[in-house]
């Protein structure tokens, strides 16, 4: 990249408090407003002003000191003005947050009788720009209740647009000038999050290292990044091919390698990854099975205290807000601890990282009868005590998914960065930042994702995600190869297997093949190939029927998408009376087939357990 890019998610108030040694008075005693401006320069720093009016509702009380937090370390030209007089704030920087207090230079005491309190800095981490996009995120209040007025105004650069999308609405948005300007108006103090743009593009960097240590040639796997529901993938290389590559139930790409006795083989790729707003329709989604309710190691489903937390908080969002709040993100944590899991978690609330809070949230909705999973990957962060996450040894970044039956497809959320940000919303908004390496649905901790495949006693850098402008639309291309089938060495007529492989880096989906001959029936499963992975071969079983009394030659025709592919084929005898009513009885499988190798050898998963993943 020519110029650095800054990062993006904003940190905001994460606790607005009163406080006065000398006077104790309650909510009903004050009305409070707050107001909240936000103005966002081309590079995604911020320059935030709150103005609180504290109007008096009695004669009898008065408040003599405020403060308010803010989840950021980053602050600079702090200034405060109470009634338009510039006073000086004490400044206090704490873990993750600043703390900017102030004491009232006299007293307003009677009805009706208000002040104003007008607090200004700039802060760096307040918005994040990412490439064309830009987020802005505001924390939850942590006093909501104590305003009776909150309202909130972004100012952003008119070049990201309008925003695509916010949290909650509804917002008001126009522009003046080269800004943007988008208002929220009596919120209730919850997080408040707008994205502008659409889409963020990735280029990645990786390396598999594949160590067979036994004596037999193993079949070794591993995990490609995959297409969701919101991320597109674009393969530009992979060396050395891979003999197989499949998907699994959760939708991962498993990618086959044979890997001789006692060597190393090392697997290079290079790819792009597209990061969505818009969910892909194309895109066939895993349903969940029963398995993504199950109780797995890591995952205690069945722990009665798990089962109790459910009962109590039966929803998505409930538990959510139950791990944000239950467990406290420790960035002294030691990486090479084991992996702890929902049930330890819970018992160790105070030295959580990310394995924790996604593993606490899978069994949870498990035990509420949701169906979850657990997300490996790459997260974008350049405020890593706001948003942990380390790369120095592949160290990656885990969050979970839940299965919106309403909408038919798996969420993500994150409520490590929940926790961390100060309440920044990561459930009802997700970012453009998260990039999905793996996915640990049917197990909790296999396919292992890019990253974890280290050579014994080795600590490379297997992982580089850099940020990128342009993502590669590729017309479908296939080779298109026929045999027919034997009996022993002796050709059967009419039976073929047709083999389709995808000679692209992408994946396609629900394409249609069809097949036309003048003077032979073709009988083959004609429902649409549901996907087709990046260099992926299938087998079509067929059945050419002759409409003659003997085999002939005959020219059958192949079409799929926009390719035509034309053979010379023999067809067998008049069998259409048999395929109209029993296919089955004469062999010819009903589906298509993934071809799969001869499992003649060991299958052998190389992990090096360093505990990749932790932040």
């Amino acid at each position: 990249m020519k110029k650095k890019i800054f990062l993006l998610f904003l940190t905001l108030l994460s606790s607005l408090f009163f406080f006065d040694p000398n006077q104790t008075f309650a909510n009903e005693n004050f009305y409070k407003t707050l107001n909240s401006t936000y103005t966002v320069n081309d590079l995604g720093s911020a320059h935030i002003e709150h103005v609180i009016t504290l109007k008096n509702l009695t004669p009898a009380f008065y408040i003599k000191q405020y403060a308010i937090k803010v989840s950021s370390t980053n602050l600079s030209e702090v200034k405060v003005k109470i009634d338009d007089q510039e006073i000086t704030a004490n400044v206090v920087e704490e873990e993750r947050e600043t703390s900017i207090a102030v004491v009232f230079p006299d007293k307003t005491v009677g009805q009706d009788k208000t002040r104003t309190l007008v607090i200004t800095y700039d802060n760096p981490d307040s918005a994040v720009v990412t490439g064309n996009t830009l987020a802005v995120y505001v924390p939850r209040l942590a006093n909501k209740q104590d305003y009776q007025e909150y309202s909130l105004t972004i100012y952003s650069p008119q070049k990201y647009g309008y925003p695509t999308r916010t949290f909650p609405g509804p917002h008001f948005s126009s522009q003046m000038g080269d800004k943007i300007i988008t208002k929220f108006d009596q919120i209730d103090g919850e997080g408040i999050s707008a994205l502008f743009g659409s889409t963020q593009i990735f280029d990645l960097t990786l390396r598999y290292n594949l160590e067979n240590q036994t004596s037999n040639t193993g079949l070794m796997q591993i995990a490609l990044p995959p297409d969701t529901v919101y991320q597109k993938m674009a393969y530009l290389d992979i060396q050395p091919p891979p003999k197989e590559i499949q998907t699994d139930i959760d939708g991962n790409w498993i990618a086959t390698y044979q890997v001789e006795a006692e060597t190393n083989t090392i697997i290079y790729v290079t790819a792009k990854a597209k990061i969505s707003l818009i969910p892909n329709l194309e895109y066939v989604i895993p349903k969940p099975t029963k398995v993504h309710l199950n109780s797995q190691p890591y995952w205690e489903v069945e722990d009665q205290e798990i089962k109790k937390i459910a009962l109590e908080n039966p929803s998505s969002q409930q538990i959510y807000d139950y791990v944000v709040n239950s467990l406290n993100y420790n960035p002294l944590v030691d990486l090479k601890r084991e992996r702890l899991g929902a049930k330890k978690a819970l018992s160790d609330s105070q030295n959580a990282v990310c394995q924790e809070f996604s593993d606490l949230f899978v069994a949870i909705c498990r035990a509420a009868g949701i169906p979850s999973r657990r997300v490996s990957g790459f997260a974008y962060s350049e405020n890593s005590s706001l948003r942990p996450l380390s790369l120095v040894e592949d160290i990656l970044h885990t969050w979970p998914e839940y299965y919106n039956r309403d909408q038919k497809f798996w969420v993500p959320v994150d409520p490590t960065w929940g926790n961390t940000t100060g309440g920044i919303d990561y459930f009802n908004q997700f970012d453009l930042n998260h990039v999905v390496f793996s996915i640990n649905g049917l197990s909790s901790e296999v396919p292992f994702s890019a990253g974890s495949f280290k050579l014994t006693n080795q600590n490379t850098k297997d992982v580089e995600v850099k940020f990128s402008d342009q993502f590669p639309e590729i017309e479908p291309k296939y080779h298109f190869d026929i045999n027919q089938k034997k009996l022993w060495i002796f050709p059967i007529p009419g039976f073929y297997e047709l083999k389709i492989t995808n000679e692209t880096g992408q994946a396609y989906y629900n394409i249609n093949l069809q097949i036309e001959s003048e003077n032979a029936s073709v009988f083959f499963d004609n429902r649409p190939l549901s996907t087709i992975l990046p260099m992926q071969t299938i087998v079509v079983p067929l059945y050419l029927s002759s409409k003659y009394t003997l085999p002939r030659q005959e020219i059958i025709k192949f079409h799929l998408s926009n390719e035509t592919k034309q053979f010379t084929l023999t067809s067998g005898v008049n069998l259409d009376f048999i395929f109209k009513y029993s296919p089955i009885a004469i062999g010819l499988a009903a589906g298509v087939i993934i071809t799969s190798l001869v499992t003649g050898s060991i299958l052998v998963y190389r992990y090096k357990r360093s505990n990749s993943i932790r932040r």
